[in-house]
């Protein structure tokens, strides 16, 4: 008979075999690691979604000499190129640091699913230093982009680069409904409409997000007309802080360019544009006075408490206010209502308004605005202007300069770079020479020092001297 085996060997075989068990499992990245966390995620989605998607993940780490390939533990072996149409690439640039800068998804043979950008957003908390996502040539439709318009809201991008990728719902605005770091926009070759482009410009115009943020936008190589250009010229009258317009190749007639360029002049005032700046004063007041109350009642029944509230207090026991002085200081200087006006002006602020009475005057008693001089890089390339758009661009140069002395220099520039190559319009003529002149003329009054002669290069010596610096950032890239 044989004897019964010891139980503590027993409970220690199973120890081992649960152990072994626990180790071969892996466990789940983390966001911090982007180029193993995004097909961990995807993988994921594909198991609760049953998508038939493949997915992959490649990580490079390119050098000055050689470029090494890893594997990540999603992806061991690496799909030849007849399998290639079943991913997504995404390629991760990243700073010498280490540090994720620029996510690019290039030539997607299909439609971008949504989960990728929900990915993305979960991604982008750890990486502060995240500031641009590019998607080219197909793949984008509404889901993603309306994934992106989200994501932009609590990120730190600040470039947006769409290109070659037709949507056909049209809907751009999405990446300007949130309040975001977006600063630099371009939608190039995208087949955008008039349509579109006033619900862009609707999205820029004072009030809206997007107003007090973005900087350039790139319209380069759509389908914008008379129409579309129109809903521009409005959005130029109220928005001041646009510095670059890129409408290249486009479908613009000198009505069309008039339209933006007569917003760089002083213009008219419409009595729409009257009765708005009217309800903006009046709001303004209103809320001024609903902070001014407030501050009153707040003073009036701390007056005689002995103790305010604990954030009042310092470590002394001084009653303070938000000023940082003590309430019987204030009081003994200030009255109730002095320091209620002083708290509100500090909170509120002055009346500003872009038709306020510092930028209109009377002309033969009609109110004129002066014009835009925010803008300082205008491109109207390879449209079907005339030599009617040169005079204009003149005008519009010539007045900028008589006016240039009245504002800032740190504020305003006016334009200082147009670009109206590849119209019909003659090469050589006075009025191009003067225009030259001009903005040379400007630019050279903006700098601050004197220019420094530099020896001359050839576009060769200098893309290579760019291609070998030291300071060029190293490439991750993933494909999907």
């Amino acid at each position: 008979m044989k004897e019964p085996q010891n139980r503590n060997s027993i409970t220690h075989s199973k120890t081992v075999s649960s152990s072994k068990s626990v180790i071969l499992t892996p466990p789940p990245p983390k966001p911090l690691d982007f180029e193993g966390f995004i097909p961990w995620k995807i993988m994921c989605h594909k198991k609760i979604l049953g998508s038939k998607s493949k997915y992959f993940s490649k990580q490079t780490a390119k050098t000055r000499a050689e470029t090494d390939i890893k594997l990540s533990d999603s992806a061991k072996i690496f799909p030849s190129d007849s399998t290639l149409k079943s991913y997504i690439p995404i390629s991760a640039y990243y700073d010498p640091r280490g540090r994720l800068v620029e996510i690019v998804i290039d030539r997607s043979p299909f439609e971008i699913p949504r989960k990728v950008i929900v990915a993305f957003s979960l991604c982008v908390p750890f990486h502060s230093s995240l500031t641009r996502v590019s998607i080219r040539n197909g793949g984008l439709k509404l889901p993603a982009l309306y994934e992106i318009g989200k994501l932009l809201s609590h990120s730190t991008i600040t470039d947006v680069v769409i290109e070659n990728c037709f949507v056909p719902e049209g809907t751009y605005q999405l990446l300007l409904e949130h309040v975001s770091h977006l600063r630099n926009l371009a939608l190039r070759r995208l087949c955008i409409n008039d349509m579109a482009c006033c619900n862009i410009a609707k999205g820029l115009e004072m009030g809206e997000p997007a107003s007090k943020t973005l900087l350039t936008l790139d319209l380069t190589s759509n389908k914008i007309t008379d129409d579309g250009a129109k809903a521009f010229g409005d959005m130029l009258r109220k928005k001041r802080c646009l510095l670059h317009l890129n409408l290249c190749d486009n479908n613009l007639s000198d009505a069309g360019a008039a339209y933006i360029l007569n917003c760089l002049k002083s213009f008219p005032l419409t009595c729409q544009e009257i009765q708005d700046t009217k309800r903006r004063r009046f709001e303004h007041f209103i809320k001024r006075i609903a902070v001014y109350k407030k501050h009153v009642e707040h003073l009036t029944r701390c007056q005689g408490e002995e103790k305010i509230s604990n954030e009042f207090v310092d470590k002394k026991g001084q009653k303070k206010v938000k000023g940082g002085q003590t309430v019987s200081a204030v009081t003994s200087a200030l009255s109730i209502p002095q320091l209620a006006d002083k708290l509100t002006q500090d909170e509120i602020g002055e009346f500003v308004d872009v038709f306020g009475c510092h930028h209109v005057t009377y002309v033969n008693k009609v109110m004129n605005c002066d014009g835009n001089l925010r803008l300082c890089s205008l491109n109207l390339a390879y449209n079907n202007l005339s030599f009617l758009s040169v005079r204009k661009i003149y005008e519009v140069l010539l007045y900028q300069r008589n006016v240039f002395t009245i504002y800032k220099p740190s504020i305003t520039t006016g334009l200082l770079r147009v670009v109206f190559d590849g119209n019909n319009v003659p090469s050589q003529c006075k009025e191009v020479r003067l225009i030259q002149d001009l903005l040379h003329k400007l630019v050279t009054n903006r700098c601050p020092s004197k220019n420094v002669p530099l020896k001359a290069q050839s576009s060769n010596s200098v893309m290579s001297s760019t291609k070998t610096g030291k300071t060029s950032k190293p490439k991750k890239s993933i494909a999907r």
